[in-house]
């Protein structure tokens, strides 16, 4: 305990009067005095000097939102060469008699490769130092990979050693798979149709039937492809009787095989139902088609080859 009478040090010359002001005075002198030990001692304990602070407003803030990152539909470096597929070249070798040019593919993102609708094809240009340029040979799809391709030019029109600057698609080739029917009159066989039949099957593309010819066990049927840019495609075609409700009476159908694909052709079919079933009642011919033809688009993507690198 302090042995400090503050009592007596702070006392006051006037507490010897007899006028009674002490008594008013001297309770709120100590209290003054208690306020400051009590403020002194807390700051000896604190180890710092209490200071005065200042006063502070209060300033609302806008919170700000959070940027949310791009999300890219393929990896960074490839461009897109038909919907939902990408490309990147990745390497460049000098052969023999060719220059090839080697991609790698990827599908858009959250999609699965079979659900992308893969070119077959198409034509590219290389061009090289200054104005110069030759187009393509033809590109090779990848069997094995279907993730890769190469795209060929003629090594003779492409100048050794010389800098190869850009590649561009111009042209890709899609395979459309085209299905329908068309119906014409029956009179029964032998069976010859009256005029060609035209039916288009893409936005470029007709199927012409130009002969249907129906006997009592075969049927030939001749047909071409027509457009401004000459299709070219896989053509299957089978004939199907139908009775006055709509019943199938028989189908002449082709032998399986793999075809070509051509601008025309004639398909040789056959009476499918057994004998000695008969085609009575058959009124209507029903031509069913399936067209898996080479659509020809107009593009111009091009790929930086520079900084592609080149094997051997």
């Amino acid at each position: 305990m302090s042995e400090i009478d503050y009592a007596e040090l702070f006392k006051s010359p006037l507490d010897d009067e007899p006028d009674d002001r002490s008594s008013r005075w001297g309770p709120i002198a100590v209290g003054l005095i208690a306020g400051v030990l009590a403020v002194g001692a807390l700051s000896l304990v604190d180890g710092t000097a209490e200071s005065e602070a200042p006063p502070t407003t209060a300033t609302p803030t806008t919170p700000i939102a959070a940027s949310s990152p791009e999300v890219l539909l393929y990896p960074p470096g490839f461009t897109e060469i038909a919907p939902g597929l990408a490309a990147q070249p990745f390497e460049l070798i000098r052969a023999d008699d060719t220059l090839l040019v080697a991609f790698h593919t990827a599908v858009e993102r959250d999609s699965s490769p079979t659900d992308v609708a893969w070119p077959i094809g198409g034509s590219w240009w290389l061009g090289s130092a200054g104005d110069t340029g030759v187009e393509s040979s033809r590109v090779v799809l990848g069997r094995s990979s279907p993730g890769v391709f190469t795209v060929e030019f003629p090594r003779s029109e492409v100048s050794d050693g010389g800098t190869v600057g850009a590649i561009r698609m111009i042209e890709r080739w899609d395979l459309l798979t085209e299905t329908g029917s068309e119906q014409v009159p029956f009179s029964g066989e032998p069976y010859e149709m009256a005029e060609p039949l035209s039916i288009p099957v893409s936005r470029q593309a007709t199927l012409v039937v130009d002969e249907l010819q129906l006997g009592r066990f075969l049927g030939r049927v001749d047909w071409s492809l027509d457009g401004s840019d000459g299709p070219i495609g896989r053509v299957l075609i089978e004939v199907t009787l139908l009775d006055a409700t709509g019943t199938e009476v028989g189908t002449y159908g082709a032998f399986p095989e793999i075809l070509d694909p051509a601008g025309s052709g004639v398909t040789e079919i056959f009476w499918q139902e057994p004998f000695p079933q008969g085609q009575e009642g058959a009124i209507t011919a029903e031509v069913r088609y399936t067209v898996g033809l080479v659509d020809v688009v107009s593009t111009d993507i091009g790929f930086d080859l520079q900084s592609v690198p080149e094997g051997r």
